[in-house]
């Protein structure tokens, strides 16, 4: 998959550079000429073979003509130098020598673009792993966190159950307060009854005994009268 990849970045970013390459010519190439292959291609003031030498170019080297007069050119040189030249000399064919420096030029120019994406390529799968250890953990985090918020709905859930036990007891405590408060209150009545009831009881045992003693008195009293 990361070949793939690989191949889809580096294919679209090769080919413009070939395609460049073999491109037509930059566009003042029509005034551009090569010296073609010969020993030594003099340079001369004037268009004759007698006028004076000024410069010798080797074949391949760059010139621009500035004027053609039948067998003829004037050039000027990278350098600056201007003279004539025959015309027979110059061709507009860049040179095997030329062209295979630039394809040495742009061979190592796509091989230093491919070294950097294969060392993009390698930071990206540093990253990419670093991601998806970060995806890892975040997961684990995720089930921890999953698991602690239903250990605390779980709890939550017995919370609440506590609190409706809680308040059921502490209705139930009232009311049963409630009633014991009022067995009190009945059980003061009653023994307040029952105190009075005992207390009426002696009153009516101690009357009945006072009656009966004078009643009693009474008629040992009137016995000896009647003798």
């Amino acid at each position: 998959m990361k070949k793939y990849l690989l191949y889809c970045f580096i294919i679209p970013l090769c080919l413009p550079g070939v395609f460049v390459f073999h491109a037509a010519p930059p566009a003042h190439a029509s005034t551009y000429y090569y010296v073609a292959p010969a020993s030594e291609v003099p340079v001369r003031t004037g268009k004759s073979s007698r006028n004076k030498i000024v410069a010798v170019l080797a074949d391949g080297t760059r010139v621009s003509v500035m004027e053609r007069d039948n067998d003829w050119s004037r050039i000027r040189t990278e350098s600056g130098r201007e003279g004539w030249i025959l015309h027979r000399y110059l061709t507009k064919e860049v040179p095997l020598s030329i062209k295979v420096t630039q394809l040495q030029k742009e061979n190592q120019r796509l091989k230093d673009k491919l070294q950097k994406l294969l060392s993009g390529q390698e930071e990206t799968g540093r990253l990419l792993d670093a991601c998806d250890d970060n995806l890892t953990s975040c997961r684990i985090s995720e089930e921890t966190i999953r698991k602690k918020y239903i250990a605390l709905q779980r709890d939550a859930a017995e919370v609440m159950q506590i609190k409706e036990m809680l308040k059921t007891n502490e209705e139930e405590l009232s009311n049963t307060r409630s009633n014991l408060a009022a067995t009190k209150e009945q059980l003061e009545i009653i023994e307040n009854n029952s105190n009075i009831k005992w207390f009426l009881a002696g009153a009516g045992v101690l009357l009945a005994g006072w009656i009966i003693g004078a009643v009693t008195a009474s008629r040992r009293k009137r016995r000896p009268s009647l003798l």
